[in-house]
């Protein structure tokens, strides 16, 4: 029930990468669902002849079977709204410095 929700918040989330196409670079950014979890993976290819993919960041969010939706830091679970725009907030929160890094590294290639 909440897959709509993520796949909204994926768009979010792409929309934010759109500069990268201005560099030749295409996101991509995908949901999964395995068992309790739903995955967010975020992933950049390099257009040319020669594609080249850049697996960067997954992500995972634990739902109960009450429609709980929650984040595990490594240390402790946290209560999230099933919201798109706050679950695509939250992402991007977690990992925008992993992108800007990754986004330098990718530019060299």
């Amino acid at each position: 029930a909440m897959l709509p929700e993520f796949e909204a918040a994926a768009d979010l989330i792409r929309n934010e990468l759109e500069p990268f196409r201005k560099y030749g670079r295409v996101p991509f950014v995908g949901v999964s669902i395995k068992g309790e979890l739903i995955h967010i993976r975020v992933t950049v290819q390099k257009t040319s002849a020669k594609a080249v993919s850049f697996n960067w960041i997954n992500e995972a969010y634990k739902v109960t079977s009450t429609g709980g939706l929650f984040f595990n830091d490594g240390f402790k679970e946290h209560s999230l709204a099933c919201d798109a725009r706050q679950i695509a907030q939250h992402f991007l929160a977690l990992h925008k410095v992993k992108i800007t890094d990754r986004f330098e590294k990718l530019l060299l290639h």
